[in-house]
């Protein structure tokens, strides 16, 4: 992995604060340019239920891990969840799970590449049942495109929806 994300605490609310790691295999800047896609994005998604809200981007220091790291971090939303556990996921936890990338998609809006899979997925408690959040976005990419290659990508992306939740 090459962000860590930590639960701190800011003016009484819990925030995930993802923070890059020492860069691996990927260079600095690329590191540092794929955190701030991934902030980005939220930020493009902000609104829909299911996508966790993008708080703040840092771009200098505002805690000891990232002075550790000497990187780039990002707050977000707390999701209070469980990662998707592909042996109990419900008939409503599915049907969710594509209204969201439905939602996303409607924002005109095609995500071509996402890490599918189901620690990227939480589950939170809701009246019907388990409501999913998509919360890793670190990998993707977020296309505005002409409607014939968008569908192709969204087509594409139910199909990988579709092999996580083992439809």
């Amino acid at each position: 992995d090459v962000a860590k994300v930590y639960l701190v605490r800011k003016e009484g609310k819990e925030y995930a604060l993802k923070v890059l790691k020492k860069p691996n295999s990927f260079s600095v800047f690329g590191t540092e340019f794929t955190l701030m896609r991934e902030f980005s994005i939220l930020q493009h998604l902000s609104g829909i239920r299911g996508i966790p809200h993008a708080v703040f981007l840092y771009t200098s220091s505002p805690c000891a891990e990232v002075v550790t790291f000497g990187a780039h971090a990002f707050l977000m939303e707390y999701i209070p969840g469980k990662p998707l556990e592909l042996s109990s996921v419900s008939l409503y936890t599915r049907q969710r799970c594509y209204e969201l990338l439905d939602a996303i998609h409607e924002r005109n809006y095609a995500i071509p590449k996402f890490d599918w899979k189901p620690d990227n997925i939480l589950l939170v408690s809701a009246e019907q049942g388990m409501d999913p959040y998509f919360i890793d976005f670190f990998f993707a990419i977020l296309l505005s495109s002409s409607t014939r290659v968008r569908s192709q990508q969204v087509a594409d992306a139910h199909l990988r929806l579709v092999k996580v939740l083992g439809d």
